[in-house]
C-alpha cells in the first residue's frame, strides 16, 4: 500500500465565515469563548484597583527573580519540553537561511529564529506545552498573531490564545490491502483552537477544541478520521508542593499524553482526530528530572455525539526522565494497560486475542542523545502479566546510531534497528506478543528517514 499525502497546516487564530464552520462547531467555540471572556470577566473585576508592581514587570522582562512574594510570570507556565522522538534530528545551528522566505529575502540570520512550533507539518507536542515564554523577553522576534499571546490581566493573571488548522489531501493505492484492490483519494480538515488561563504559577484552566471532518473517499472513513466539534484538552492544574525548587502539580481533566520516543504513548497526530486521555496526573519539574505518575482512561472517538472515556480500560503508569548532562537523556518506566473487554469465543478460536481481556505491565528504559554530530539511541522494554488467561512475556529493542552532516540542508542519516518479539506457537499456553499500547503509529517498529 502506497499512500501520498500533503498537509498544509497553520498555527493561527483567524474567523471563519458562517459557510466553512457548521453550527455545531460554532456553537462549541461560541463557549470555549464566552467561558473564556467570563473568567477574564472576573480576572479584571479582582484586579480592578490594583496595579501590577513595577519591580515584577521589570524582572518578568529581564527573566530574573521577583522580588520575595510576586512571582516571575516569565517563567509561567512551566512548560515541558517534547522529548527526542526515534529517529530524531539535530536542529540547524550557526548563521544561514531558516525558511524559504529567508532566501528569498535574502535574509542571512546570525542564529537560528526563536520558534515555538516545530518546522514540520506534523505536530505531535500538545498545545498546552507550546512555549511562548519568550514573548516576555525585550527584542523577540514579531508575529502578527503575539497580542492574543500571554495576554497580563492583573497582578499573576495571565491569559493565552491560540488554534491549529489543517488541509490534508491522501491517496492510498491498494487502500487498506482491500480484496477489490480499490484505491482510495480523500480529503481531511482539522480545526482546532484553545484558551490557556493563568493564575501566578498556582492554578491553571485549559480548554481546547477540535473538529474533524473527512470527504470524498471511496472507502467508509476511518474511526479516527472524523470527530465533529468535541474537547480534546479541558483540564485544570494546582500546584501542591515545591519539591528542592521544582513545583509539584497535579492535572485533573481530559489531556493529552506523549513520552519518550512515543513508541509507547503519542498524541497521535497522524490522525485527523488525535487521541485524548481523561483522569489523573502529578507531575513535579526540576532541572535535572521531570517525574510523571498518572491515571487514565482513553477516550472513544464518537462522531457525533460528546466522547466518553472507556470504562473497559485503566492505564496507569511511572515515567522518570533524568537531563542532567545536555544533550543526552535517560527515561526510566513503569505502565499497566488493563482491560476488560471480553473477546468472543470466535476471536480466541482464531488467535485474535490481542484486543481485551489482558493486564499488561510494562518495564522500560530509555538512552538517546548526541556527541557532537553523532547521534544514539537505545531503548528497551519488557512485558508481563496476563491476557485471554495466558501468561505474558514479551520484549521489544530499538537501536539505532546516526550522524549529522556538515553540509548545506542540514543533511542526517540513520542506521536503526528495531524488534518486537511475537507468538511463534499459539498453543503453548503463553502469549509472546508484545503490545505497543498508544503508539505514534503501526509504522513505529519501521524505520525511515524524511
Amino acid at each position: 500500500m502506497k499512500k501520498l499525502c500533503y498537509l498544509i497546516p497553520s498555527s493561527a487564530t483567524a474567523t471563519w465565515s458562517r459557510r466553512i464552520l457548521p453550527t455545531r462547531v460554532r456553537e462549541l467555540l461560541l463557549k470555549i469563548c464566552l467561558c473564556c471572556i467570563g473568567i477574564m470577566c472576573l480576572a479584571f473585576q479582582a484586579q480592578a484597583n490594583t496595579n501590577p508592581p513595577a519591580t515584577t514587570a521589570a524582572a518578568a522582562t529581564a527573566g530574573v527573580s521577583a522580588p520575595s512574594g510576586t512571582v516571575n510570570m516569565s517563567k509561567v507556565p512551566p512548560v515541558t519540553a517534547p522529548s527526542r522522538p526515534g529517529l530524531f534530528m539535530l536542529p540547524p545551528t550557526g548563521p544561514g537561511y531558516y525558511s524559504l522566505w529567508d532566501l528569498m529575502t535574502r535574509n542571512k540570520r546570525a542564529k537560528p529564529p526563536v520558534a515555538p512550533y516545530a518546522p514540520s507539518a506534523l505536530l505531535t507536542t500538545p498545545a498546552y506545552d507550546i512555549d511562548f515564554r519568550y514573548l516576555d523577553t525585550a527584542g523577540h522576534e514579531k508575529d502578527i498573531f503575539d497580542p492574543i499571546k500571554r495576554m497580563h490581566l492583573g497582578d499573576g493573571w495571565l491569559l493565552s490564545f491560540g488554534g491549529n488548522f489543517w488541509y490534508r489531501y491522501t491517496h492510498e493505492a491498494d487502500s487498506r490491502l482491500n480484496a477489490a484492490g480499490t484505491n482510495n483519494d480523500f480529503h481531511m480538515l482539522r480545526t482546532r483552537v484553545h484558551a490557556d488561563l493563568w493564575y501566578r504559577d498556582k492554578v491553571r484552566l485549559f480548554v481546547e477544541g477540535i473538529d474533524a471532518r473527512a470527504f470524498g473517499s471511496e472507502l467508509p472513513p476511518l474511526i479516527t478520521d472524523r470527530n465533529h466539534a468535541d474537547i480534546l484538552n479541558l483540564f485544570t492544574d494546582i500546584k501542591v508542593a515545591s519539591v528542592n525548587n521544582g513545583p509539584v502539580y497535579v492535572r485533573v481533566g481530559r489531556q493529552e499524553l506523549m513520552y519518550g520516543s512515543q513508541r509507547l504513548i503519542s498524541t497521535l497526530d497522524w490522525a485527523n482526530t488525535r487521541r485524548t486521555f481523561q483522569g489523573v496526573k502529578a507531575f513535579w519539574r526540576t532541572p535535572t528530572w521531570d517525574i510523571d505518575a498518572f491515571w487514565m482512561r482513553p477516550m472513544i472517538i464518537e462522531k457525533g455525539n460528546v466522547d466518553s472515556w472507556d470504562t473497559q480500560q485503566n492505564f496507569y503508569g511511572l515515567w522518570a526522565t533524568n537531563k542532567s548532562k545536555p544533550g543526552h537523556l535517560i527515561d526510566l518506566y513503569f505502565l499497566s494497560l488493563n482491560n476488560s473487554h471480553n473477546l468472543s469465543s470466535a476471536n480466541v478460536l482464531a488467535g485474535n486475542i490481542l484486543q481485551g481481556n489482558s493486564n499488561f505491565h510494562t518495564l522500560g528504559g530509555r538512552f538517546v542523545g548526541n556527541i557532537d554530530n553523532f547521534l544514539y539511541e537505545l531503548e528497551g522494554m519488557y512485558q508481563f502479566g496476563q491476557r485471554s488467561n495466558l501468561d505474558i512475556s514479551a520484549f521489544a529493542v530499538a537501536s539505532g546510531v546516526g550522524y549529522r552532516l556538515p553540509l548545506p540542508m542540514n543533511p542526517q542519516a540513520w542506521v536503526h534497528y528495531d524488534f518486537a518479539s511475537g507468538d511463534s506457537k499459539s498453543n503453548d499456553g503463553r502469549s509472546n506478543t508484545f503490545n505497543e499500547f498508544f503508539r505514534l503509529c503501526s509504522t513505529t517498529w519501521v524505520s525511515w528517514v524524511v
